[in-house]
């Protein structure tokens, strides 16, 4: 029960009831005439005797909170309610313990909602189709990039961060959700600032006021774009993966085929002179099939089917036989000039 006393404007109890005594820990008879200063725990009481002060020199009615502890062995919390009167000042004490634990749980429970939202990319909203506002919570506006103080939202404002070409995907669900009366969901794009595009699934169910009167729609919004993003590389991933097979199937028919070519070449080369014109010929042809078998083990190796076998090359040296590769290719009015080093490291 809450307990009532009286306080003269010396801060002396002069009347008090059982509960008072209780509040106080103390027999009535030595509660009365004593200072309200020296019944208050130090330090924990300066909030509640300032309160007092100021009602005394206002006279103005007020309340404060205060967690005391009057040698039972636990802090409780009480609200104390000051009225001024005649005499001084009435106080009402109620224990509200049992109120502020509730009240700490629920900040507990709304503080572990926040975290975990935050956590899942997940956030909630309530569209008022009366006043157009959209109430977000917090994790809500940080997937659309917006600020919390920017709260209520104007739906037009969510709109306009709706990518273009998924708006008539939008509105076409809501109207269909409307006309039903049933809950939807959909996966949109949105545009943040800086044209940063990020992927939303959002799931909702309509709101009503009666059973055939939709006021609005409540739903939750989930931002799914890391999800996306590594959706979009394994399938890059897997793509590559299949260029690959066919490079390494690629690779062995041509490697076949330049089997036979060298193999023709080599038995054309007998008997020939270094310096006939039909052995510096076929020696173009062994030079051209020699790259051409490089290049096969680079597509091997690309399709994972060969191991790498790094060695050092001379740029100068490839630079040189790419031109005579290049030269018969290209148009005759177009010049390749090699400006090489002599000091040029190996690499």
């Amino acid at each position: 029960s809450d307990g009532v006393f009286v306080l003269s404007p010396d801060w002396r109890v002069l009347i008090a009831d059982s509960a008072a005594s209780d509040f106080f820990n103390l027999p009535i008879d030595k509660l009365l005439k004593s200072s309200i200063k020296n019944l208050l725990p130090s330090g924990s009481g300066d909030k509640c005797l300032s309160e007092l002060d100021e009602a005394l020199k206002t006279h103005q009615s007020t309340s404060v909170i205060c967690k005391f502890d009057f040698g039972k062995g636990q802090d409780e919390y009480f609200e104390i309610k000051i009225y001024p009167v005649p005499e001084g000042l009435l106080c009402i004490s109620t224990k509200i313990s049992g109120r502020v634990e509730m009240e700490n749980d629920l900040i507990k429970s709304k503080e572990q909602l926040a975290d975990a939202q935050r956590i899942a990319h997940l956030g909630n909203w309530e569209w008022n189709l009366n006043s157009k506002h959209i109430e977000c919570s917090d994790e809500m506006l940080d997937i659309f990039g917006l600020e919390i103080r920017a709260r209520p939202i104007l739906y037009s404002k969510i709109w306009r961060l709706i990518h273009r070409d998924d708006r008539s995907l939008l509105r076409e669900t809501f109207a269909g959700s409307f006309s039903k009366k049933e809950p939807f969901n959909i996966e949109l794009r949105i545009l943040r600032k800086k044209r940063e595009i990020r992927y939303i699934h959002s799931q909702a169910e309509p709101l009503f006021q009666n059973s055939n009167t939709i006021t609005g729609f409540f739903g939750v919004c989930v931002d799914y774009t890391r999800r996306k993003l590594l959706e979009e590389q394994l399938r890059q991933a897997n793509k590559m993966e299949a260029i690959g097979r066919l490079a390494g199937g690629v690779a062995h028919d041509f490697n076949n085929l330049l089997t036979v070519i060298r193999g023709n070449l080599e038995l054309a080369m007998v008997g020939l002179n270094e310096n006939d014109a039909l052995a510096q010929d076929l020696n173009e042809i062994g030079e051209a099939s020699q790259r051409a078998t490089d290049l096969t083990r680079q597509l091997l190796v690309f399709s994972r089917k060969q191991k790498l076998q790094p060695k050092t090359i001379d740029l100068n040296n490839m630079l040189a036989n790419m031109s005579k590769l290049i030269n018969p290719l290209i148009d005759k009015n177009i010049n390749i000039s090699i400006d090489a080093q002599s000091d040029l490291w190996k690499v």
